[in-house]
């Protein structure tokens, strides 16, 4: 394991945290960071555990809340962060110590997750984002980031997204694994970002139901209108604590940006998107979770 600086294009380097060829974020200590990526296979997990799964900036923070809500029966603002129960940012012993039912995240290639929470046939919300969204918000988000160290452009930025040299390594092996699991899996449920843009009742509902969570219409709605983007982002940015802000963001950045769908168009060049295609589209073809981003 060790800390390394990846160059793009221009010059400029964002720090990471190697760990056996796999790239995460620097959330903790080089040695703390390895004790909890060693300890996440065994970690011990209950039948009603919910884990919410994602590749990074596709709706994961939002979605942690609704299904937070829906298991509390309130549509009330969760107090602690989606950050406090992420897997390998959270040593295991604190995540043994978090009171049922738990709705853990990560977004950990299946492979690397939790032996137990397969073989219990434990619940997975599994989201997905339009990867040029995806993108264009992973760039703000390691631009904001202190703990990345990076103030590259989005032109140089965009290579290291496609060649999976980022975090979590290569996006599209991510989605197939997953793919693949959601074949055999019932207990894997999808949800795309686009939909909960779209019709966020709707999905609130698709997803009360696939966690045998029975609510009125009414609770529906309100945790709906809740976790409205710009209303989220309000309630959580104030539960940050300020000396947590300053030492992991920089001014003015919040983890919730946008939350808009084809905000990608405001900054792929041409030139971009045929790169992006030239690298993507026909693998994304393949896949029929991809397809309609295609």
């Amino acid at each position: 394991m060790s800390v390394i600086k990846i160059a793009d294009g221009g010059g400029h380097t964002i720090t990471m945290t190697n760990i056996d060829g796999y790239h995460i974020s620097s959330f903790k200590p080089s040695e703390i960071l390895s004790e909890i990526f060693n300890n996440i296979p065994v970690l011990k997990c209950r039948y009603d555990d919910v884990f919410i799964c994602a590749p990074v900036k596709s709706g994961t923070h939002w979605t942690w809340e609704i299904v937070s809500m829906l298991l509390n029966g309130k549509a009330e603002t969760i107090p602690n962060s989606k950050g406090a129960q992420m897997l390998e940012a959270t040593p295991t012993e604190i995540i043994d110590e978090i009171p049922s039912p738990r709705v853990l995240n990560s977004h950990l290639h299946l492979c690397r997750l939790p032996k137990e929470a397969l073989e219990k046939k434990c619940k997975f919300v599994f989201i997905l984002r339009d990867p040029r969204d995806l993108a264009v918000s992973y760039y703000h988000h390691c631009k904001g980031i202190s703990l990345y160290e990076y103030d590259g452009m989005f032109e140089n930025f965009l290579p290291l997204f496609l060649e999976g040299k980022l975090d979590y390594n290569n996006y599209l092996e991510y989605v197939v694994e997953w793919e693949k699991a959601m074949e055999e899996r019932p207990e894997i449920h999808l949800t795309y970002y686009e939909d909960l843009k779209t019709n966020c009742i709707e999905e609130v509902r698709k997803l009360a139901l696939f966690l045998g969570i029975t609510c009125t219409d009414d609770l529906i709605r309100r945790i709906s209108d809740k976790c409205n983007f710009e209303q989220m982002k309000d309630d959580k940015d104030n539960h940050i604590p300020e000396e947590v802000r300053k030492a992991i963001f920089r001014e003015n950045f919040s983890i919730f940006r946008k939350g808009t769908v084809g905000d990608w168009k405001n900054t792929f060049t041409v030139a971009q998107n045929e790169y992006f295609d030239s690298m993507f589209l026909e693998k994304m073809k393949n896949s029929k979770l991809l397809r309609r981003y295609t």
